[in-house]
């Protein structure tokens, strides 16, 4: 059963909304800010000795479109609540559209994060392309991540006593293991096997996890793509007298952007 309710008293959204978002462009790496608690309300740890912090990505909500109508969107969470979102008040738009590893040309670009096998392997659950206009979303990278998504630097040590100082992670980060980040140009050689660029001539294999890997093409979005019955995933930043204001939303579409029809 639908609840509609007004956004002047939508004080579900209170809690979530009250500490504001902080975002960027890639969809697979957390957010670095510049204190230990930020004006976000997201948690970070110590900036202790120039050590570089980490934070929890914002925690967003899975929404169903009910309706659309240019510029305006309206969806329905999952307390059943109907909230309208115009298209101005959407800081970043994104869609992730299904695709295949059979997709991929030597003009496209890939993200992918995951454990290093050795070798330059990296196992992963899954793959995001972007092609064409798309591919300036991202910029080229080879990171290698801990804890939360944490980068090593000449002062995080990370358990590796260089400067003879360890840097402690918290009981949480302890139990993730160690990650590499890349964004790079897909390399096609017939094999049928993925790899991406890294720096200089250097090049990693994309090896599919053991529960397989799934792979979407990431697009600038647009309302005109919504549709009735589309899933999106959104960090809402605030409530305007008319709109959900929203820091970035992620509309998942069920078929390839070549098969759709606006």
């Amino acid at each position: 059963m639908k609840i509609r309710v007004r956004l002047a008293v939508a004080t579900a959204l209170g809690l979530l909304i009250a500490g504001g978002s902080v975002f960027q462009a890639s969809a697979q790496i957390g957010i670095v800010t510049p204190n230990p608690y930020g004006a976000d309300g997201a948690y970070n740890t110590f900036n202790t000795g120039g050590l570089q912090q980490t934070r929890l990505p914002p925690q967003g909500i899975w929404a169903e479109i009910i309706s659309v109508n240019n510029p305006w969107i309206v969806i329905q969470n999952q307390a059943g609540q109907e909230f309208p979102i115009a298209a101005d008040q959407i800081r970043q738009f994104l869609i992730r559209w299904p695709s295949t590893t059979n997709a991929l040309t030597n003009r496209s670009v890939i993200e992918v994060t995951g454990p290093e096998a050795g070798s330059n392997v990296v196992i992963a659950d899954h793959l995001d392309v972007y092609e064409g206009a798309d591919q300036s979303l991202v910029s080229p990278a080879v990171n290698n991540l801990y804890g939360f998504n944490r980068t090593l630097s000449a002062f995080d040590t990370d358990q590796q006593n260089t400067y003879g100082v360890v840097y402690w992670m918290t009981p949480e980060e302890y139990a993730i293991p160690s990650r590499m980040h890349l964004v790079g140009n897909s390399i096609v050689d017939g094999s049928g096997v993925v790899k991406v660029t890294g720096f200089g001539q250097n090049w990693y294999t994309i090896q599919p996890s053991a529960n397989g890997m799934s792979v979407t093409q990431v697009t600038q979005g647009s309302i005109t793509y919504a549709k009735p019955g589309d899933l999106i995933y959104f960090i809402p930043a605030g409530l305007t007298p008319k709109s959900l204001s929203v820091a970035q939303l992620v509309l998942y579409k069920k078929i390839p952007i070549g098969q759709f029809q606006p």
